[in-house]
């Protein structure tokens, strides 16, 4: 079955080879369809714990908007590549994975960090992985990213930018063009990154009080929460991983930082003692990501089957 499967259609393929005309290209039905989903976020927690035979505990406010963005801000960059229902199906797998759908404590929070971390990567991969050669011409997205990276650090510490500089590096090392690294050497970028830095100086005996160093687990014990925290779509964004390695997806720009997105936090993690759910919140965009195009596969090889049988 894995050798009939495709995580793209031609014109989807030529799209995130070429990188698209379009900066964002998610439809505005498929952003209503994410945008509704998101609303009724706290309901749908609501509804899970009930059914769980918990204590009735939904997302509250302003944790939902946040998750509605941030589900909508990975649609809309999943869009310019692999299509607009590819890229609300990856919305709506965010929304819907275990992590959204049971919030913690500190949800609002945990959601921040994810958008940020969305936003600064988003604008990596519409600087440098937009198409074969990097856009290093266009100034707005390195000053969104190191805008994303400064309010990433105020939320948590220098843990932010490292996980998100990981991914940045491990991309850069994948990618063999060297002129891809022009795009974080841009003085008013570095200027707003050094300003939140001043800020976080005096801010951070609140970050420190959190306490970063008691909240580590081992390296095991941290993927296996990232896989709980992807479910029910973890099975079918291995199926994506599987079926990507053997057509040889990770040749191509977006997957290629998709897969530095979904790997670079965890190896941090073994460098450095960091909260897993700081580490969770990272990734799971781009898990959401490879579980939207593992159910875009299976929804394409069921469809061939049914024609195939007639």
């Amino acid at each position: 079955m894995v050798a009939e499967l495709s995580l793209h259609s031609p014109p989807v393929f030529r799209r995130y080879l070429a990188g698209g005309s379009d900066t964002l290209g998610l439809s505005a039905p498929a952003g209503v369809v994410v945008a509704a989903v998101g609303i009724m976020l706290p309901e749908l927690t609501m509804a899970l714990s009930i059914f769980r035979g918990t204590a009735p505990t939904a997302m509250s406010w302003p944790a939902a908007p946040i998750a509605t963005a941030t589900a909508l801000l990975l649609a809309a960059i999943v869009a310019r590549w692999l299509g607009s229902r590819l890229g609300a199906t990856a919305g709506l797998t965010l929304l819907t994975s275990a992590d959204f759908l049971m919030p913690g404590r500190d949800a609002w929070s945990d959601l921040a960090f994810c958008l940020v971390v969305t936003a600064a990567l988003g604008a990596v991969a519409l600087g440098i992985a937009a198409g074969r050669l990097p856009t290093i011409e266009r100034r707005w997205p390195r000053w969104i990213f190191y805008s994303a990276t400064g309010v990433a650090l105020l939320l948590v510490g220098p843990v932010g930018p490292a996980l998100i500089g990981a991914v940045c590096v491990l991309f850069l090392l994948v990618s063999g063009d060297p002129r891809a690294a022009r795009f974080f050497f841009d003085p008013v970028g570095l200027g707003l990154l050094g300003l939140c830095g001043v800020v976080w100086m005096f801010w951070m005996p609140a970050v420190v009080s959190s306490g970063t160093v008691e909240g580590a687990v081992s390296f095991a014990a941290l993927i296996d929460q990232i896989a709980v925290a992807g479910l029910p779509w973890t099975p079918v964004a291995l199926l994506a991983l599987v079926v990507g390695l053997r057509q040889g997806h990770y040749a191509t720009p977006i997957w290629r930082l998709i897969g530095c997105w979904l790997i670079g936090p965890p190896v941090v993690a073994l460098l450095i003692s960091i909260p897993p759910k700081t580490v969770i919140v990272t990734v799971l965009p781009p898990l959401a990501v490879l579980g939207a195009a593992g159910l875009s596969s299976l929804a394409i090889w069921h469809r061939r089957r049914r024609l195939t049988a007639r």
